[in-house]
């Protein structure tokens, strides 16, 4: 039986290289001497020094001091209490719907489930019923048909609208809870082929009463995947990470916040700050500020 080949390190290529022969200990691609690879302790801590360095390259870009005495890290409860998460469709994409008379685009939410694709302008809809809990008594063959949310269920709808050969759906929330997600919790989402998306509720009122006003409204939607970045990392969040929000909704990898809020305890886009770990005040209480997180709990 060949005896296994051993395996040692090229910190240039920084790869694993096989090695057949026990004297053969130069790396075959660039030359370099060749090492016992890293252990995984050793990679995990590399990996967080690294990251660690990054956040303060970064901090420094930004004119912040790392090792300014009254930068605060975050309390380590006020860490576990954030949102942590895997990122779905509904986290790394973006959606914007352009409807034409109405000036600019509106952001909309993508269903949790079911296909997430762009939509080429076409005629909207108001369901008949508007909560969608019946078969649909107008035509919307070929629409965008907009739902209001309540009494059934979100893929209940959305599988009326598909029945009656809509291309997509529009659902207006009706709480002041924003961005909302929606999901399949029953799992009726099974047989959807046309896309899903959540509206705000004062956006969405105002777009019920255009679509009332103008019978001949149309939309288009432009689905951007992989369109969401980690600010801290420069990535993109793809479907399957591990992710926070913080309370102010933005989103980043676990392992690069985690690593930011051992330096600072503010939102790294907005600003927005969480409790201290020292029992000081943070910066904008002393000053007598407003903070946005005091309601955003």
């Amino acid at each position: 039986m060949a005896s296994r080949p051993r395996e040692l390190y090229c910190a240039v290529c920084q790869e694993v290289v096989p090695v057949l022969a026990d004297d053969d200990r130069r790396c075959s691609a660039c030359g370099a001497n060749l090492q016992p690879p890293p252990s995984a302790a050793t990679n995990a801590a590399a990996d967080e020094t690294n990251l660690t360095s990054f956040v303060n390259r970064l901090l420094q870009v930004w004119g912040i001091d790392p090792e300014n005495p009254t930068s605060q890290p975050a309390a380590d409860d006020a860490v576990a209490r954030l949102n942590m998460f895997t990122a779905g469709q509904a986290t790394t994409t973006e959606v914007a719907m352009v409807v034409r008379g109405i000036k600019g685009e509106v952001i909309l939410i993508p269903a949790d489930f079911g296909p997430c694709e762009s939509i080429e302008t076409c005629q909207l809809a108001l369901a008949e019923p508007l909560h969608g809990n019946a078969p649909l008594v107008a035509s919307v063959k070929d629409k965008i048909v907009v739902f209001e949310r309540g009494v059934c269920t979100f893929a209940s709808k959305i599988q009326r609208a598909q029945d009656a050969g809509a291309r997509a759906v529009i659902i207006i929330q009706t709480f002041d809870v924003w961005p909302y997600t929606m999901t399949d919790s029953k799992g009726e989402g099974v047989g959807l082929s046309i896309p899903a998306f959540m509206i705000s509720k004062s956006q969405g009122h105002g777009l019920l009463r255009y679509i009332q006003d103008h019978s001949d409204a149309e939309a288009s939607i432009d689905v951007r995947k992989n369109a969401r970045e980690c600010v801290i990392c420069q990535v993109d969040v793809e479907v399957g990470a591990e992710v926070v929000r913080m309370p102010c909704q933005h989103v980043f990898h676990t392992e690069c916040i985690k690593q930011w809020l051992k330096i600072r305890n503010s939102c790294p886009i907005c600003r927005v700050e969480i409790p201290a770990k020292n029992p000081q005040a943070t910066s904008a209480q002393r000053n007598g500020d407003f903070l946005w997180s005091e309601w955003m709990s």
